[in-house]
């Protein structure tokens, strides 16, 4: 199913033999396969193609770390019932979430992708060939997106001073079987990233025929996101301004009418063509049923559209929970790079530069197109102290279940002494998560362990 069209093109490895026991693989050609050598190859193997009942190919993400974050509270009545193990113990930040023999699904799809990515750099480095330099590009981009992705999940936020010797994951840029699995340094991995994004914006498309497709607005969008992960906020800013110089466009949530059943801003199969989408990356997680915990639902106002078409009241029952996440939203849960979250970025680096009334203004475009036609009030911000606060729950409200909330927890607590710790209660025992703590950094699955005993597990 990953790779729908591409079932004729023999990818050499999936990312369970990358990151399993590769001593018994033997470097042959199976009888009636095809060895990727064409241009034509490179694209069907860089668009993972599936076919999901529509004729669009999306390209397939991971789980996202909702679950571990503040947006979710789920109640006593749907934990165990809902929910499989690993999700549970990721929303009490769990020693270990994958049992000894399981795969992590967020490692695994990533690794895929970064493995088709290597494969892909290794046969094209050095070409002189327009397209294949594009699809070069293109294979870096996705390379660079899922380590993101990889060091912001089980590694500690990015700290200059101590980036050089927290440990981040295992650094693969060949497609190498019998790779050393042993862990680079954050520093390693963010310094790979940018130098994929920067040796590939040259010969990509300033925009690209499907969102599933790197372009150079991707690449500003996904370059602006790095830089403010890492408190570079004069980079992110140049970066975020040159994405919106390609794109910009926002939807007007006025102009979309309800369904009578799931009130979702965009149907199926037309969701997977959402124009404000830059760079989709689709979750392979098939949990949707999400409950917004109650400190995010009372930071929507009544007439805030992103309330009444993302939560919905009255689905069930009102003593157990009062709203849960759209269905068919929550289903749909895209979280590459988008234009509300490149206006955003723009926001936050001008209110930390004290270009606090530029900052206002990129919030108020986006709150203008999500509000009931004729109910908004522009904000306004005296300082850029409170002009951060205003972006940052803004932030919170807009890419609410897009997948980024636990890594802006953790760059937080990181850049803004915010000193943010969680707590859940579960049938009466409660369960914290201390601002300082290892377990911001998810655990390694153990079969991958078990099978490269040179990858370091996380302390608890």
């Amino acid at each position: 199913m990953i790779f729908g069209k591409m079932k004729n093109i023999f990818l050499v490895v999936s990312a369970l033999l990358l990151l399993t026991s590769c001593d018994d693989w033997l470097d042959i050609t199976p009888k009636g396969k095809i060895i990727p050598n064409e241009a034509k190859d490179f694209r069907l193997m860089l668009d993972q193609v599936w076919h999901n009942g529509s004729s669009k190919a999306v390209t397939l993400g991971y789980k996202n770390v909702l679950f571990s974050s503040d947006d979710m509270e789920i109640p006593d009545e749907s934990y165990k019932i809902e929910y499989q193990t690993r999700i549970q113990k990721t929303y009490i930040w769990d020693d270990s979430i994958v049992l000894d023999e399981e795969e992590d699904n967020d490692w695994k799809y990533a690794y895929n992708q970064i493995y088709v990515s290597n494969l892909i750099v290794s046969k094209l480095s050095g070409t002189s060939d327009e397209e294949e330099q594009q699809l070069l590009a293109e294979a870096k981009i996705h390379r660079a997106f899922n380590y993101f992705i990889l060091v912001n999940i089980y590694g500690k936020h990015y700290n200059e001073a101590s980036s050089a010797s927290d440990l981040g994951v295992p650094l693969l840029l060949k497609p190498d079987l019998l790779a050393d699995l042993t862990r680079s340094t954050v520093k390693e991995v963010y310094d790979q990233i940018i130098k994929d994004i920067e040796e590939s914006i040259e010969y990509l498309p300033e925009l690209a025929e499907y969102n599933h497709r790197p372009s150079k607005a991707v690449a500003y969008g996904l370059m602006a996101r790095v830089a403010l992960f890492m408190g570079d906020y004069t980079s992110a800013l140049s970066n975020a301004e040159n994405c919106l110089s390609l794109y910009d466009f926002l939807y007007d949530f006025n102009d979309f009418s309800d369904n009578p059943w799931f009130p979702s801003v965009f149907e199926y199969p037309e969701r997977y063509e959402d124009k404000e989408i830059l760079f989709l990356k689709y979750s392979t997680d098939q949990s949707s049923l999400i409950f917004p915990s109650q400190e995010l639902v009372s930071l929507y106002e009544v007439d805030d559209l992103r309330f009444s078409k993302r939560l919905i009241k009255d689905y069930w029952p009102p003593e157990i929970v009062d709203y849960i996440y759209n269905p068919m939203e929550a289903a749909y849960k895209p979280f590459g790079v988008n234009v509300a979250e490149v206006y955003l970025m723009r926001a936050e680096c001008n209110a930390r530069k004290g270009n606090y009334a530029l900052a206002m203004n990129d919030v108020n475009t986006i709150r203008e197109k999500r509000y009931t036609k004729g109910t908004y009030t522009a904000l306004s911000a005296s300082n850029a102290v409170e002009a951060l606060e205003i972006v940052k729950e803004e932030r919170r409200r807009e890419l609410a279940f897009r997948g980024l909330r636990w890594f802006d927890l953790k760059r937080y607590n990181v850049y803004d002494d915010a000193n943010i710790s969680l707590s859940r209660t579960i049938e009466g025992v409660e369960y914290r998560l201390e601002a300082n703590s290892n377990r911001w950094a998810f655990p390694i699955g153990m079969k991958y362990i078990l099978k490269n005993p040179e990858i370091i597990q996380n302390p608890n």
